[in-house]
């Protein structure tokens, strides 16, 4: 007797369906991309670097301003002697409110008509200060608007760019971010 040997037949790979599925997930994935929006916000990083003596120099000494975004407020500081004539003690906290971005700006300006070479701050946040209000600050910092001075919130957010040759002039255009760390004791 004879005993036939079984031979597997070689199975075709069925790609209909998987070609399918492809050619349904192409457009949804293009379709998601196009929704998406990606925002980028331009800051400077720190200058690491020889430290001079700016008296032996002859040069000004810097501004070293510094904008701490807090729950309760902002509050600038400053290493220059002169930052104390532009934003007395009394107002370098500006408590948090409606007239905060207003107030923030006014100082802001005032510090760069008397700092114009001076080309970043330091900016700080606590860490339960929302991101939102953090772009709120920079978005007050980055560019004049067409009054040097404001007195009414509503003033300030009706107010125009001011614009030279098309572009918007920068007030403070090279924010450096740092971090606000507390100190914790353990006990």
């Amino acid at each position: 007797m004879r005993h036939r040997r079984f031979e597997p037949e070689a199975a075709e790979l069925n790609l209909i369906p998987i070609m399918n599925m492809v050619m349904c997930l192409i457009p949804a994935i293009l379709f998601g991309a196009s929704t998406v929006k990606i925002g980028v916000i331009e800051a400077a990083r720190p200058i690491f670097g020889c430290h001079h003596n700016h008296d032996e120099i002859g040069g000004a000494q810097p501004l070293n301003l510094k904008v701490a975004v807090e729950p309760n407020g902002i509050t600038l500081s400053a290493t220059e002697a002169g930052f104390e004539a532009v934003v007395p003690a009394a107002a370098r906290h500006i408590p948090k409110g409606e007239a905060e971005l207003m107030t923030l700006y006014n100082h802001l300006n005032a510090l760069r008509a008397r700092y114009p070479d001076e080309p970043t701050f330091l900016l700080t946040a606590a860490p339960n200060v929302p991101f939102n209000r953090i772009v709120s600050v920079l978005d007050a910092s980055r560019a004049q608007l067409d009054a040097p001075r404001f007195t009414s919130p509503a003033d300030f957010t009706a107010a125009a760019l001011k614009r030279e040759s098309g572009r918007a002039l920068p007030l403070w255009d090279a924010p450096i971010f740092t971090v606000a760390q507390s100190a914790q004791t353990n006990d």
